[in-house]
């Protein structure tokens, strides 16, 4: 997906340019943002507007949030890969779709977990952003094997900002066995997210 034509590679594939592929990344990125603020809304039948009814929309607000500050770092991850390369295969743009179609699904998740709050709603946002990140890791490990696809001068711009997606993973995994006993908990236990963002910017 790019707009120059594919280029043949040093291995016999075809390359594709990365620029196309980012356009569509913003377009889904902003179109799933979008989605999951649609879901907040006041109960029905409501005449006026008072400060209180914001109580009953409260889990909507926190899921929204939530997956917002998620997928607002999965995209900064993303972008720090992509402003590096210069071109990639067919393998490579299978692995951003692929990414991309968990990107456009997360505010089903989100909707389920504000609406429900189970264990089971637990379970599956979890398991939707560990899919989400182990994608996003996969396709950043598939391009560091191709140091030929980064732009001139970027190799070790790549290499020192690294593909630190890992934080998201680890927490939303290791919230899924505190579901289990309590969803509270385990949604509680997301907010690692907050000190270890802090603790992972360069």
């Amino acid at each position: 997906m790019n707009s120059s034509p594919a280029r043949p590679s040093s291995v016999g594939r075809p390359l594709f340019g990365t620029e196309r592929f980012a356009a569509l990344s913003d377009g889904v990125f902003s179109i799933a943002a979008t989605l999951l603020v649609l879901d907040v809304r006041l109960p029905a039948g409501v005449d006026e507007f008072r400060w209180d009814q914001l109580a009953a929309v409260a889990p909507h607000l926190l899921g929204y949030g939530i997956s917002f500050l998620v997928i607002s770092r999965m995209w900064i991850a993303q972008h720090r890969v992509l402003r590096s390369v210069e071109r990639v295969d067919a393998r490579a743009l299978w692995l951003g779709l692929l990414f991309l179609m968990i990107v456009a699904f997360v505010p089903f998740p989100t909707s389920v977990l504000a609406e429900h709050g189970n264990r089971d709603a637990v379970v599956l946002y979890a398991l939707s952003i560990v899919a989400l990140s182990l994608l996003l890791s996969a396709f950043g490990a598939y391009v560091a094997r191709h140091p030929e696809w980064l732009r001139e001068g970027e190799g070790e711009g790549y290499r020192r900002d690294g593909f630190r997606p890992w934080a998201v993973p680890a927490v939303f995994a290791l919230s899924i066995p505190i579901a289990w006993f309590d969803p509270d908990w385990a949604m509680a236990f997301w907010l690692l997210l907050v000190p270890l963002g802090f603790a992972l910017r360069r």
